[in-house]
């Protein structure tokens, strides 16, 4: 008995030894994320899907997601490394309806498919009276995925405006793409 228990213990050891000194690949997680703002007036077609645009940044934080200000795809948000990420939105709308009570729903495209459980709204209940949009996602993304805002109204007298009272850039429409995990 005692050569098999000395047997076993040199076969843990052995065991023991080959697990820590063998060459463990850990994933590296890399940061990306982007943060923009507009303070540009966007009208909400009614009816229709709007993309919402970033034709103008005046502060942009972004690693690894690329946009576009001064063309065409200034509505294109593109994914460099794949993994779970976090996206955001906040628009600011206006109704100037006398009494207003449009619906205004908001979603996010990945590769111009609506992304489950991105589509948010609110209904506008006072005239001219700045009435915020919020929402949020996570979504697995892959390289070269091109992620977009739209909104939509059922009314033609709504849309996005700046109607900030304090600071420098108040702003339209703000979003935030944040990798979160691999």
């Amino acid at each position: 008995m005692k050569g098999k228990t000395i047997m076993l213990l040199i076969a843990g050891l052995f065991s023991v030894m080959f697990l820590v000194n063998a060459d463990w690949e850990t994933p590296q997680f890399v940061r990306q994320h982007i943060y923009v703002f507009t303070n540009e007036t966007i009208p909400i077609l009614q009816d229709e899907w709007t993309n919402v645009t970033f034709s103008k940044n005046a502060n942009i934080a972004a690693k690894g997601i690329t946009h576009m200000f001064d063309d065409e795809t200034n509505d294109t948000f593109t994914i460099s490394t794949p993994g779970l990420y976090e996206i955001f939105f906040e628009f600011d709308l206006i109704d100037t309806a006398a009494s207003p009570n449009a619906d205004v729903d908001a979603r996010i495209l990945v590769n111009d498919v609506e992304v489950l459980g991105s589509v948010l709204g609110v209904t506008t209940t006072k005239q001219n009276a700045e009435q915020p949009l919020i929402g949020f996602v996570f979504v697995h993304l892959d390289t070269g995925d091109k992620v977009k805002f739209q909104i939509i109204s059922d009314d033609a007298t709504t849309f996005m405006l700046a109607r900030g009272h304090a600071g420098e850039f108040p702003d339209t429409a703000e979003i935030s793409i944040k990798r979160i995990d691999n």
